[in-house]
């Protein structure tokens, strides 16, 4: 029963890599609220040099604020937000506020759905944050996790491996990013990559779902013997045949 339970979890997941990532959408949807909210501190502490990127980000927070109470509703209109976004997310600069602004067009756009947009500003999000990891790496995870509800499996994969090449453990992302390339592989039934993957949640993640859930694809390396220790083997294996060979004699004596 128990192992039964296991199989269907498991086919479960597999069956969709998006099923059990989209499902932690909203924590990240949360996070990014939060960081739109308190977007007016981090500038403070980082400090801004420009008068006019103040202005900005003061004249951003009340839509940041708008922005997160719609998150909260159960059938958000985002129409009038996403007009007002795009005065600042269409900025063609690198300041802190247009990428927040892009960022929370980009989760809206997945929110609904449409998932085309919300990779293209995923995209350029990307392509300006690259001194900035964490927000780098949660825009490629981002386009990662679009393209797989595209249905661009090989696109998908393709940025998850890019992912995991570039930041890899020092991603905020890692083990879900593991745990995809995991199920990619054993899609392929590479049993020695599905293996790689999973010993390394098992050893850094040991405690995710995720760990669990491979723990058993590792294969187990051969037991290396030292060299006294195969000595004594290689004797008890001669001492056993000689016993054998013995015992043998005997039997042949007796019978005659």
């Amino acid at each position: 029963m128990v192992k039964d339970k296991k199989e269907k979890a498991e086919i479960s997941l597999t069956s969709r890599i998006t099923d059990f990532i989209a499902s932690r959408w909203l924590i990240f949807v949360s996070i990014i609220g939060a960081l739109l909210l308190s977007a007016i501190i981090i500038l403070v502490v980082i400090g801004v040099k420009n008068s006019n990127n103040k202005k900005l980000a003061i004249k951003y927070a009340p839509l940041a604020e708008k922005i997160e109470a719609l998150q909260k509703e159960s059938n958000p209109d985002y129409k009038e937000v996403l007009e007002s976004l795009a005065e600042f997310a269409d900025k063609d600069n690198k300041n802190y506020v247009t990428l927040r602004a892009l960022m929370a067009r980009a989760n809206i756009y997945f929110s609904t759905k449409e998932y085309d947009k919300a990779y293209s500003d995923y995209n350029t999000l990307y392509s300006r944050s690259k001194k900035n990891v964490y927000t780098k790496d949660l825009a490629l995870f981002s386009m990662a996790v679009c393209k797989e509800e595209m249905g661009d499996k090989a696109t998908a994969r393709a940025h998850y491996e890019e992912l995991w090449k570039t930041s890899g453990k020092a991603s905020s992302f890692a083990d879900q990013v593991l745990f995809a390339l995991y199920l990619y592989a054993k899609d392929d039934d590479n049993k020695q990559l599905m293996s790689d993957y999973a010993k390394i949640l098992d050893e850094t993640y040991s405690s995710t779902d995720y760990a669990k859930i491979t723990k058993d694809s590792v294969i187990k390396e051969p037991e290396v013997k030292t060299e006294g220790e195969s000595s004594k083997a290689d004797n008890e294996a001669s001492d056993a045949k000689a016993s054998t060979s013995d015992a043998t004699k005997t039997d042949d004596k007796a019978t005659k």
